[in-house]
């Protein structure tokens, strides 16, 4: 993730530290495909090398991420939301999605290979 404003604007809030984020996908309305990276610590521009592997998608099907800030002993904070069509996915996909729902422009740069 990049120029994740949100992160910024949450470690300000916490005092300059900065924040714990981590990703989640999902295939829209399949709950069980929910998975999530591990989370880069102190971090305002997160970097996950991380892959995950989809059976089953339809062309209908759209893939969403969520961009979480991390917090101990209260709930995760969301700090932005970006979809992909699946058709877009399959084959394959290089470039950054504008993360809605973040307080500034936000990006979420991905790499999709179909293999």
């Amino acid at each position: 993730a990049r120029n994740v404003a949100a992160l910024e604007s949450a470690a300000a809030r916490k005092g300059g530290e900065e924040c714990n984020a981590y990703c989640t996908v999902e295939l829209e309305n399949r709950s069980e495909s929910l998975a999530r990276t591990a989370t880069v610590l102190r971090s305002s521009c997160p970097l996950w090398n991380w892959s995950i592997d989809y059976f089953n998608v339809r062309d209908q099907d759209r893939l969403i991420f969520k961009v979480w800030n991390e917090e101990a002993g209260a709930s995760d904070s969301l700090l932005g939301t970006t979809r992909l069509t699946a058709r877009q996915a399959l084959v394959g996909f290089e470039g950054d999605l504008l993360l809605a729902q973040a307080p500034a422009e936000s990006y979420l740069t991905l790499r999709i290979d179909v293999g």
